[in-house]
This record gives structure tokens, C-alpha cells and sequence, in this order.
């Protein structure tokens, strides 16, 4: 029995997933990271975008206006809705250092950076971040040295607006632990 497929490529589903594997690795490639309800909302505005009727749809009292008026009347009302904006997310974690001594350590940002934190014993702070996931790397050790541990957080994510206290209040939360040998761990007690 011959096959309809000469090639692997010439397979509809193979190509599907090939090319969706072209889009995350560009989109991955652009960002720096692989924040995917942000490519799946871009994705989703894009097919939405090529469905969209090209034909204008006339407003009223058009029919008595000349053309000029009602290209001029459609650019006016397309300017005064705006550009489309597009759907931030926002992560919120909580961490809690329950040593008996200050903990630094560094918190990824939305661009990629690092920016250095400290956090006292017994404190819990919060992190929000926008279109990120939370991720931070610390020394992992008491032991002289810098042992890095990178570890990326639980979080509650919000859409379309910064969380409320209560979502920050019910937020996941981690914490830095001292263990016997002197490591520094982080548990999750999340829910989520």
C-alpha cells in the first residue's frame, strides 16, 4: 500500500505543527521568554484582524453625504476608538524570609534584568509584575561563596488590570527556609 504522502512535510498536520513551533520560537526569541497568554492573545488578535470585513460598514446619514465626507467621517470615528490595546496580565507572589537573617536576592523584570532585593527576617513583601512570570535567584547556601539557586514562583495572575489587595492577600506564597546542612530553601505553601 503506497502512501498520499511522499514526504513528512507534505502532511497537513506536520506542517501545522511545524509552523506553530516557528511562531513560539520567534515570539520566545523576541521576548527573551516564553510568556504564552501573551503569544496566544496575539495570535488570537491576528486571526480575529485577517476576519474582519475589509468593507467599511456606512454610518448613518451616510447615504447623504458625498464620498469624501464619508472617508473623512470613518477616519474621524476609527481615531477617536484608538489604537488596539493589548491585554496586560499581571503576576502577584508573596515570599516570606523565615530565617533569622536578612536574605538578598534578585528579582527578574518584565525586560529581563535582575534588580537586587533584601528581605528582612520574618518580613513578607509581595511582587507584582506585568506580562511576566516572577522568577528570582538567590545564595542557596550559608556556606562562604555564592551558591545561585533560580527558582520561579507561584503566582495569582490577574488580566486587564493590577490585582486588588484581596487577590494580593490570596496570592501564593513562598518562603525562604534554613535548613540544618545551611542550605536556604523556598517553600510554596500554594494552593493554586
Amino acid at each position: 500500500m503506497q502512501s498520499r504522502f511522499n514526504n513528512l512535510s507534505d502532511h497537513p498536520v506536520v506542517v501545522i505543527i511545524l509552523v506553530t513551533a516557528a511562531v513560539v520560537s520567534i515570539f520566545v526569541f523576541v521576548t527573551g521568554r516564553p510568556n504564552f497568554p501573551t503569544l496566544l492573545q496575539r495570535l488570537t488578535r491576528s486571526n480575529a484582524n485577517q476576519r474582519k470585513d475589509p468593507t467599511p460598514t456606512p454610518s448613518p446619514g451616510s447615504a447623504d453625504r458625498t464620498k469624501e465626507e464619508n472617508t473623512q467621517a470613518q477616519d474621524e470615528s476609527t481615531s477617536a476608538e484608538g489604537p488596539e490595546q493589548e491585554v496586560q496580565s499581571w503576576s502577584t507572589s508573596l515570599i516570606e524570609n523565615q530565617t533569622n537573617f536578612p536574605i538578598l536576592y534578585d528579582v527578574q523584570r518584565e525586560n529581563g534584568s535582575w534588580e537586587a532585593h533584601r528581605l528582612q527576617p520574618n518580613v513578607t513583601t509581595t511582587i507584582t509584575l506585568k506580562n511576566s512570570e516572577i522568577s528570582i535567584k538567590y545564595d542557596g547556601n550559608t556556606a562562604s561563596g555564592y551558591q545561585e539557586r533560580t527558582y520561579q514562583l507561584q503566582s495569582l495572575t490577574t488580566m486587564g488590570r493590577k490585582p486588588s489587595q484581596s487577590e494580593i492577600d490570596s496570592a501564593p506564597r513562598t518562603w525562604f527556609a534554613l535548613e540544618n546542612n545551611g542550605d536556604i530553601v523556598m517553600y510554596c505553601g500554594c494552593a493554586h
